[in-house]
């Protein structure tokens, strides 16, 4: 794989890590269970962790990060329904957390099957495993909630 390719799929990730932290930033303003509150803002900070390992590869590799998120047809996360307001019970942030965690669940696994370099990969491999994580504890609160037909993966 090409440095610029690598830089190019490394940057994706970096973005979509920024947008998860401003979803999580606005998702945690409508969670009223202090416990859910507290893992939420730390699952928020790891995003921002994992933006900042991959922005120092990207360094490494000679390119710069990005400062600012782009958009891509709005945000990348959709935060909190709309119908449910800012205000929403915490199982519809929940809710909407776990597909976002889905999504860039699905795009760290595209980039790992890229034939990445060995100097690259473990960044990648530590913050999809922090996506694994993060995927299994919403899942556990949301079957504690009966939230998202009680718990099921997509």
């Amino acid at each position: 794989m090409e440095r610029h390719e690598v830089t190019q799929q490394l940057t994706t990730l970096v973005q979509m890590d920024i947008e998860a932290v401003k979803s999580y930033e606005q998702a945690l303003e409508g969670v009223d269970d202090e416990g859910v509150r507290a893992e939420l803002d730390s699952i928020r900070a790891e995003h921002a962790r994992n933006a900042d390992r991959l922005s120092a590869v990207v360094r490494d590799l000679g390119e710069t990060p990005p400062e600012t998120v782009r958009d891509f047809q709005g945000d990348i996360y959709g935060g909190i329904p709309s119908e449910f307001g800012i205000e929403g019970p915490t199982v519809h942030a929940l809710e909407a957390m776990k597909t976002n965690e889905e999504l860039l669940h699905r795009r760290y696994a595209e980039v790992l099957s890229m034939d990445l370099p060995q100097d690259v990969r473990p960044a990648v491999e530590r913050n999809f495993h922090d996506q694994e994580r993060h995927l299994s504890w919403i899942d556990d609160q949301l079957q504690r909630r009966g939230g998202d037909a009680a718990g099921q993966t997509s």
